[in-house]
Formats: C-alpha cells, sequence, structure tokens
C-alpha cells in the first residue's frame, strides 16, 4: 500500500463543493472562495493504493464528520470507527459504505482508519534472556 497527500475542489463522494452529505462547503484545498494563503495551509486528503490496487482517499474530517458517524454508528465505539471510514473516504470516486469493510483486507482497513499509516500485526517471537 502506498499513500500520499492531495488537494482539489471536489468534495466527499464526489459531490462538488456541497461536501459530505450535503453538509456545507466540503473545506478541501483549491475550493472556491479560499485564497491562496488557506489553500497552501488546508490539511491534505491521502490517497492510498489499496492492496487490490484500487485508489482510496481518505479526507481530513470535520466535527460534523465524527457526528454524523455517531449518529450511523448508535453509540457504538466500534461501530463509529467504521462509519467515520464511511464517511470520509471514496475508492476510486465512489463512496464507501460500513458494511464494504467488513470484507476488505484487515491492512487496507487499519490503512484507512490511520489515513495511511499501516500498524505492523506480524507477530514478533520474544525470546528470554534467563
Amino acid at each position: 500500500m502506498s499513500e500520499k497527500n492531495i488537494t482539489g475542489a471536489a468534495g466527499q463522494n464526489g459531490a462538488g463543493a456541497a461536501g459530505q452529505n450535503g453538509a456545507g462547503a466540503a473545506g478541501l484545498a483549491g475550493a472556491a472562495g479560499q485564497d491562496s494563503n488557506e489553500a497552501a495551509n488546508a490539511p491534505q486528503d491521502k490517497e492510498i493504493t489499496l492492496s487490490d490496487g484500487r485508489k482510496a482517499i481518505v479526507r481530513r474530517g470535520k466535527g460534523r464528520d465524527l457526528r454524523e458517524a455517531m449518529r450511523r454508528g448508535k453509540m457504538d465505539p466500534t461501530q463509529i470507527q467504521f462509519e467515520l471510514i464511511a464517511v470520509l473516504s471514496t475508492i476510486d470516486g465512489k463512496p464507501v459504505f460500513s458494511d464494504e469493510l467488513m470484507d476488505m483486507s484487515i491492512e487496507d482497513v487499519t490503512a484507512l482508519m490511520g489515513g495511511g499509516e499501516t500498524p505492523d500485526f506480524t507477530l514478533k517471537t520474544v525470546t528470554s534472556s534467563t
């Protein structure tokens, strides 16, 4: 898997300036109405190449995104994490649904959770010095 930072004018799930779920401006660098200083300082989205070669984009979230994930996840902490990935991500330009994540590899899911950072889950052998 690989990642890179990207910027653009489109909102979440190709919604343009309307943003995710019609929640307002997307807030991406380069969006209409931002001057060059704001665009240069805006958080950047992450592009992640998944293990099957598809391209995922995880955008920087806002409070409204967390609120939406909490609403969808019905306050279940584990489900909220999956819903937050769904709210913030697209794969090959298409929306991600939390149910899809259940069938993805753990490496891809954790990469999406970490915005491209994949934790190392390999088992390590520990030897005793005694």
